[in-house]
């Protein structure tokens, strides 16, 4: 027997072993409870960067002008209109009030002005896109683990800056960069999940611990600071448990055999067992690990060859996949960022609101992780489906109350299926992440993921606007939305195949399979032609 440590013994090579070492089972035991453990900070650290803005950028309430004060049932859209007639005759000091100490009340941003706040909310998220497309490659080509302690420690210096503006300019701008880094983290971290943990807890660990508890603790900590600038330090400093613990956690094994590092495998894997306190034969990791890597140069046809994000479109199947997934991504976040960035337009207050939806959303997410456990037959293509179908049903209802003029007397019904479009969005990104990292390879599953957040970006990115289509008709954004929805639906159903409980994979497609742009030519030798000329003639 050859002891590592106190806690750990590597069986001799000699000594029987109970059965053949299989990657699923590498993570099983305390490792995965780390992996939580680190997939909380982060988590955390990512939604409190992305709704950030909820409350930063949330609008005023305008309840007088100088001497005049406007009746309680007057819409703010109504004050707006008349407020430069009303000013123009006597010019008098705005009085507002607000949940929370936003940018919009700390620098005056009014009425047409909060067209300017929505502008750089898109440019943040501008950032966010460039942060997800760079991350995917970047942690492809020099790690998860490293791009990741990076990111988290770039990204929360930035958010304390952010802290130190002085105007709209200079907190766009760090703001941005904020998002920058926050973007690459997003893309690395469930990916990096995805490639530590067993197959059987890649649906449930993520709707455990996901956006949707988190959303009532950012809730309880933006309540407690009430103002942005206090925000923005609080989630600095969140940082720092999420940079021990990347620290401490191994690279991706994955990664690393993907990469041909065979030392830094085993060292990783080691370390792994170690955290789990089981016997390692050393005989059968030196068997695992040539074994999976003589499969991967088998698989990827050359050792250590690089891809880039023209491999995601090398044959109409991948094309079709990215689409489906990307699309439904970008409604998500369409909904979900159209409606928390024009809180305005949801009544009653923005901290409960945001409870609520948090709330809710992790009782659902708590629901399908226990339906997927015990359920076979229950997929990842039957779960989009069946909650896109949900989401459409919501638009369409919604869209049929301001087309018909029954807001005012539904407005409580509007306000709960608004919530409700926030709570069943989550299973949206949940599962198109897992159904990405399950229908790519390991050397495509980071830029496939990365491709499909800068679809979810984008529609971070466009939602800021998504309610100024209220100009054409108060029902024209839920429409517009519900015509997405199905057209998703239709991918899904027509393009996607099932992938739970299937082995990953791990084959890229062969020549055959490609598109014509993407195959390789023969290289034929001069000998060879000779030959083919002297056949036809």
């Amino acid at each position: 027997m050859k002891e590592l440590s106190e806690s750990i013994v590597f069986v001799d090579s000699t000594e029987a072993v109970p059965k053949k070492m299989l990657m699923e089972d590498i993570f099983r035991g305390r490792y995965t409870i780390l992996i939580c453990f680190f997939l909380q900070c982060f988590t955390i650290i990512q939604l409190a960067n992305m709704f950030f803005m909820s409350f930063a950028g949330l609008s005023v309430t305008i309840i007088s002008c100088g001497n005049t004060t406007f009746p309680l049932e007057m819409s703010q859209k109504d004050i707006c209109n008349i407020l430069p007639d009303l000013q123009a005759k006597s010019p008098c000091l705005l009085n507002y009030k607000s949940d929370f100490k936003s940018v919009n009340s700390e620098w005056g941003y009014v009425c047409g002005q909060t067209f300017e706040i929505k502008t750089s909310m898109a440019i943040q998220m501008a950032f966010v896109i460039i942060g997800t497309v760079a991350g995917g490659q970047i942690s492809d080509s020099y790690g998860r683990r490293k791009i990741t302690l990076i990111g988290v420690l770039l990204c929360s210096a930035f958010c304390l800056v952010s802290s130190f503006s002085n105007n709209l300019i200079q907190f766009t701008i760090t703001r941005s960069l904020t998002g920058l880094f926050n973007g690459i983290i997003t893309c690395v971290t469930l990916v990096f999940l995805m490639e530590n943990t067993n197959k059987k807890h890649r649906l449930i660990i993520p709707n455990v611990i996901s956006w949707s508890i988190n959303t009532p603790i950012f809730v309880l900590i933006a309540y407690l600071c009430q103002d942005w600038r206090t925000l923005a330090q609080c989630i600095s400093f969140a940082a720092i448990p999420a940079a021990i613990l990347v620290a401490y956690v191994s690279e991706s094994p994955k990664w690393l055999l993907q990469k041909g590092r065979i030392g830094e495998v085993k060292e990783a894997i080691k370390k792994i067992y170690r955290i789990n306190n089981r016997p390692l034969c050393l005989k059968e990791l030196d068997e695992f690990i040539d074994t999976e890597y003589a499969r991967i140069r088998i698989d990827s046809k050359k050792e250590n060859k690089k891809h880039s994000y023209h491999h995601l479109f090398y044959t109409w199947k991948y094309i079709g996949y990215n689409f489906t997934l990307g699309f439904t991504l970008w409604i998500a976040s369409m909904l979900v960022y159209g409606i928390m960035f024009s809180m305005e337009k949801l009544s009653g207050s923005i901290y409960w609101n945001l409870a609520i939806m948090g709330i809710f959303r992790y009782i659902v997410s708590l629901m399908v992780a226990a339906a997927d456990f015990k359920l076979k037959w229950l997929g990842r293509k039957v779960i989009l489906i069946f909650f896109l179908f949900t989401i459409t049903v919501i638009l369409g209802t919604i869209g049929g109350l301001y087309a018909f003029g029954l807001a005012v007397e539904f407005a409580t019904t509007i306000r709960i299926l608004q919530l409700a479009l926030m709570v069943f969005t989550s299973q949206l990104y949940i599962v198109s992440a897992i159904f990405s990292s399950e229908i790519f390879t390991t050397s495509l599953r980071t830029l496939a993921f990365s491709l499909q957040q800068t679809n979810s970006r984008i529609g971070c990115l466009l939602a800021p606007y998504l309610f100024y289509l209220s100009a054409f008709g108060e029902c024209a954004p839920y429409f517009l939305m519900l015509g997405c929805s199905i057209t998703a639906m239709a991918g899904l159903f027509f393009l996607l195949p099932e992938t739970k409980g299937k082995p990953a994979n791990e084959v890229m497609p062969s020549n055959d399979e490609r598109l014509r742009i993407f195959k390789k030519q023969s290289i034929i030798k001069g000998d060879e032609v000779e030959k083919m000329i002297q056949e036809k003639l």
